[in-house]
């Protein structure tokens, strides 16, 4: 199915490992040392005007998964308690 020679069982076991898998993701390189994610407004900042999209700066040993260099899709920062999305 899909030029893979899967057939649906195989192709969804597949799709899990691969979502799942970090092996296939590439590290941060070595020389890197922050990196920029985004959050959307919150609906009291919408309320007072500030409903533009926030970015802010982060560690990358704040935003990776434990024990690697492998970056989180996003993650709740713990300072605030907001969702960021890279």
């Amino acid at each position: 199915m899909f030029g893979l020679g899967l057939d649906i069982g195989n192709l969804i076991c597949y799709n899990v490992y691969m979502r799942t898998c970090q092996s296939f993701k590439l590290p941060v390189r070595d020389d890197v040392t922050t990196v920029e994610y985004h959050r959307a407004p919150t609906p009291s900042e919408e309320t007072f005007g500030y409903g533009a999209t926030h970015y802010r700066t982060f560690q990358v040993t704040e935003c990776t998964f434990p024990g690697t260099r492998i970056l989180k899709k996003w993650f709740i920062a713990d300072d605030d308690g907001l969702r960021y999305r890279y």
